[in-house]
């Protein structure tokens, strides 16, 4: 069997090993040991879970992928982002042998995803019911597989780029502030899931922000004071919104939103003035 780690080959010798599952504990101990950690394995080109119990001389080749330990959960995410990148390509190409392929490595995929991506769990619900689920409609799981490449492909690059994201979400945030001002007009004319679907925007681009102001602070050093009595004073109007989302009652729903949490959320690009005049990380896909 040949044994790749990082590309490069690499001579080794079996102890009690005699199973994928035994050589991954055996790597992950390795890896460990020189303050890496296993981003990936591929046996044969393909992704099995570490609990495989397919025998080492079933196996040609096995390239390992590690990173520095402080490097892990990007590169973790990278993996995510690429997988389901590569399920939307084979859904768009309708190309049957990839998709049956990356299917079969969705088990050993499943339980990476979280807590990688809990930061956005909430969102994900929708799309991993359509990948828990038989892949039998093409169109839905593309659009899944890019909502799914999307939010872990936003994850690692605020990550890296913490100041430019927050950029981006407060240009978000304006865009979503200007798209609600028609949400009251479309509850008078009953397009009540349209108007659900502009509030929804803009609650999930303030859950963005609020993430990425604690990731910039953290980046730069700065003071966010500021940032986090404004948090303090929206959240208790925000939990008034979601009790009135949830009874459905959508006259006050729209008017805490027009009178209390819109005129506040329009002030959120005062708090960061560093994130000013930055390049705007771009999308995924």
């Amino acid at each position: 069997m040949i044994l790749r780690i990082n590309q490069v080959p690499v001579e080794f010798t079996l102890e009690s090993e005699r199973t994928f599952a035994d050589l991954t504990a055996s790597l992950r101990a390795w890896a460990a040991a020189q303050d890496q950690v296993v981003a990936g394995i591929l046996a044969d080109g393909k992704a099995l879970g570490p609990d495989d119990q397919t025998p080492l001389d079933a196996l040609g080749e096995l390239e390992v992928e590690t990173v520095a330990a402080d490097e892990s959960d990007l590169a973790r995410i990278d993996v995510v982002e690429r997988y389901f990148s590569l399920v939307a390509q084979g859904c768009q190409n309708r190309d049957a042998a990839l998709l049956s392929e990356l299917h079969k490595e969705f088990g050993a995929m499943r339980p990476a995803l979280f807590p990688l991506l809990s930061a956005v769990a909430t969102r994900l619900g929708p799309a991993l019911a359509v990948f828990d689920s038989p892949w039998s409609d093409p169109a839905s799981l593309e659009t899944a597989a890019r909502q799914m490449a999307r939010e872990a492909g936003s994850l690692q690059r605020e990550r890296r780029q913490p100041l430019a994201a927050l950029a981006e979400t407060l240009d978000n945030l304006e865009t979503s502030l200007a798209a609600a001002d028609a949400v009251a007009g479309l509850f008078q004319k009953g397009l009540d899931r349209d108007g659900l679907d502009l509030i929804l925007r803009l609650f999930t681009d303030f859950e963005d922000l609020a993430r990425r102001a604690a990731l910039a602070g953290q980046s730069t050093g700065s003071d966010l004071t500021g940032w986090v009595e404004f948090n303090a004073e929206l959240q208790p109007l925000l939990g008034d919104a979601g009790e009135a989302l949830g009874s459905g009652d959508f006259i006050l729903l729209t008017d805490l939103l027009e009178y209390e949490i819109a005129p506040r959320l329009r002030s959120a690009r005062s708090l960061f003035p560093e994130a000013a005049n930055l390049d705007r990380v771009g999308p995924v896909l």
